[in-house]
């Protein structure tokens, strides 16, 4: 292993050892919190200290890393910098280098850098490389208002404003504690979305907490000439920072020459974003990230935003809150990275294979392609009649009327890899509550689903014990449900006659 994946892997399980020890034995993904060795940063900014960049998708066909950028027509059609990169020299006093410049192409599996270099920047340049960060969920107390408002820490003897409750000192400390351990993560966190590289005759190299790294993998190609120097470098997706687009839509640069000033990984706003068409999903599995994202989105303002690293393909971050009981007053007080796998293939059909996304749903493949997906939480599966069916279960306590109930639903996968869908038929009656479970039993063979309990199918019942069974019928291939009740409870005797 080398000193780079090292380091990258020693700062994801500190990170992660801060979010709770639970996640910390499975950190493996490269982090990008750098720090410059402190004699480069502690160079004078010289005037011309700003090189151009920008960024595009895709590398110029039929490309060759062999140091000559005559392919990439980028580099000259384009501006040579960006509004942005304009008024920040000005305002730090230098002055832009609009002979040198640089291209960076985002691509499935890394990224290519080309660059011309002249003056100060022909002895090396830094390029700082970012992607948009979402912001870590909110501490403090999820309300009705279906919202996290912010948590407050009181000092000792004052009420706690949610309840009123007067706090003690070590609940209060704890909250303390709590909201600096959950700014800590958030500051690493975010770090991990940037990336430093110095780029010079002897290649291209990464900044890390210990220094300047190699990284494995990279193709490089440096040529000189009477007007300064040219490179080329492909750069493996394991460079690259951490991502929570998928695909990618943006990407931030920022460059300047080795002898200026390094760009600050805590100071984004000096970059310039530039929009990615089309946008560039990572191989493998780029299909798969973009449906779960899509999907995660809808739910990310409650859940937590997702992550993943171009060179952990099969790996998924979440972002949430961590298990608790220390807090009295509220249950979201501490942060947590959660890790899943991306694609899990589970059991085969014919050419087909059948797993999940993310843990979620039902996902088929023939030959790696993603066919289709259902939103399913499937417990069993049985090959029946040319196709193969899934079956599910849920227990739940209704909150409302905290009430027990429960349900059965299945699919069937086609030979084809399509799906039919709500294959457990409703109980044939206008209405049906149940006043509590008793029993939720599948057969083995799954031809039969069967539901004990008390229920009533018309609201001026009594509740009476009642079964339910669904029976899988060959014919029309889905389960129909039979409902039997035990027998109503005799009326109660006639009042005896007045004298």
């Amino acid at each position: 292993m080398s000193s780079f994946e090292l380091q990258a892997q020693v700062g994801v399980l500190s990170l992660l050892v801060i979010a709770g020890s639970g996640c910390a034995e499975r950190a493996k993904l490269p982090v990008s919190k750098v720090a410059p060795p402190a004699p480069i940063a502690a160079a004078p900014m010289p005037k011309g200290w700003l090189v151009g960049a920008h960024a595009s998708s895709g590398a110029p066909p039929g490309l060759v890393i062999d140091g000559d950028v005559a392919e990439w027509a980028t580099l000259f059609e384009a501006p040579s910098r960006s509004r942005v990169q304009e008024q920040r020299a000005s305002e730090a006093g230098g002055a832009h280098d609009a002979a040198s410049r640089m291209e960076v192409a985002l691509t499935p599996t890394g990224a290519v850098i080309a660059g011309q270099l002249s003056g100060d920047a022909r002895g090396g340049v830094w390029l700082s490389l970012a992607f948009r960060s979402p912001e870590l969920p909110v501490l403090g107390r999820w309300t009705n208002s279906h919202a996290t408002e912010p948590a407050r820490c009181q000092a000792p003897g004052e009420p706690e404003h949610w309840s009123g409750r007067i706090l003690t000192e070590d609940e209060v400390r704890a909250c303390e504690q709590a909201l600096a351990e959950g700014a800590a993560l958030a500051e690493q966190w975010h770090a991990r979305f940037r990336q430093r590289y110095l780029i010079d005759e002897s290649g291209v190299r990464v900044a890390t907490p210990s220094g300047l790294e190699p990284i494995p993998g990279v193709r490089f190609a440096w040529k000189e000439s009477a007007s300064g120097a040219s490179f080329e470098a492909g750069l493996p997706a394991l460079a690259l920072p951490l991502c929570a687009e998928a695909p990618l839509s943006s990407v931030a640069l920022y460059a300047t020459t080795r002898a200026g000033r390094v760009p600050s990984p805590d100071d984004p706003s000096r970059s310039a974003w530039f929009e990615l068409e089309p946008p560039i999903g990572f191989e493998p599995h780029a299909d798969h990230r973009a449906f779960l994202f899509e999907k995660w989105y809808m739910v990310a303002w409650v859940n937590g935003p997702l992550a993943y690293h171009p060179g952990d393909p099969n790996t998924i971050e979440r972002a949430g809150y961590a298990p608790q009981d220390e807090f009295p007053f509220t249950d979201r007080m501490r942060r947590r990275l959660y890790r899943s796998e991306l694609v899990r293939k589970e059991r085969n059909f014919g050419d087909l294979e059948v797993g999940t996304i993310d843990g979620q749903g039902v996902a088929v493949w023939r030959g790696g392609q993603l066919l289709g997906t259902a939103e399913a939480d499937v417990r069993e599966w049985v090959e029946r009649d040319g196709e193969l069916f899934g079956v599910s279960w849920h227990e739940w306590t209704d909150t409302e009327t905290w009430i027990d109930q429960a349900s059965f639903e299945a699919l069937a996968i086609r030979a084809d890899g399509t799906f039919r869908m709500e294959l457990v038929h409703a109980p044939p009656v206008p209405f049906m509550h149940w006043a509590g479970v008793e029993e939720v039993k599948p057969s083995e063979d799954l031809r039969t689903l069967v539901i004990r309990g008390s229920a009533r199918i018309d609201p001026f019942q009594e509740w009476r014990t009642t079964v339910v069974t669904w029976t899988y019928d060959p014919r029309t291939r889905d389960w129909r449900p039979k409902l039997t009740h035990a027998p109503a409870p005799p009326a109660p005797p006639a009042p005896p006659a007045p004298p």
